[in-house]
């Protein structure tokens, strides 16, 4: 049996190919981020899914219910009902996660965490994104999380790095070195 990280991939690339180009993509994006944030922040949803206990169209039920509520394209709905009668449904999330790194290397770009104790600007966003794109020769697509905390400061995880700036990461460092120096 395959890996239903593998089974993931195929249906990411299949879902590629049905879209016009990145921007075709990104519109297809969009809707199936939402759906599959709307499974992950629900319990009954991810049983619905994984559960061999209810039916194909159950899912299909719930998947097209989804769908319509984020306004998604025509090409994603055929895509999600095919996932559904193949009896696929489980691996929806995966697939998300896969399309969506195919669009950012489609649209040569990269998302980064922001994270930080009080809530940046659009103009303080629109900085940070500006000297990690001269960091990384990419567009950066930034994603902001309010995280107290940090106290003040800054953490930033872009291309699997973590960048931390943040007030609670210069205590924890002193504090490790106090331990230090009274062994």
């Amino acid at each position: 049996m395959a890996s239903s990280s593998l089974i993931a991939k195929r249906y990411a690339k299949a879902l590629m190919s049905i879209c016009n180009g990145v921007e075709g993509a990104k519109a297809v994006l969009a809707p199936l981020s939402e759906i599959a944030q709307s499974v992950r922040s629900s319990s009954e949803l991810k049983k619905l899914f994984k559960s061999p206990a209810f039916s194909v169209d159950d899912k299909w039920k719930v998947l097209s219910s989804l769908s319509e509520k984020m306004v998604a394209t025509d090409d994603l709905k055929k895509f999600l009902k095919v996932l559904a009668f193949n009896r696929r449904s489980e691996v929806l999330l995966e697939v998300e996660e896969m399309f969506r790194t195919q669009v950012l290397e489609l649209d040569q770009s990269v998302e980064a965490l922001v994270e930080t104790a009080l809530l940046l600007n659009d103009s303080q966003l629109a900085q940070l994104a500006a000297i990690l794109e001269k960091v990384v020769s990419r567009k950066v697509k930034l994603q902001q999380k309010l995280s107290p905390e940090l106290i003040a400061g800054i953490r930033v995880n872009i291309l699997g790095k973590t960048l931390d700036a943040s007030f609670a990461s210069n205590l924890e460092l002193v504090h490790r070195e106090l331990l230090v120096a009274q062994a």
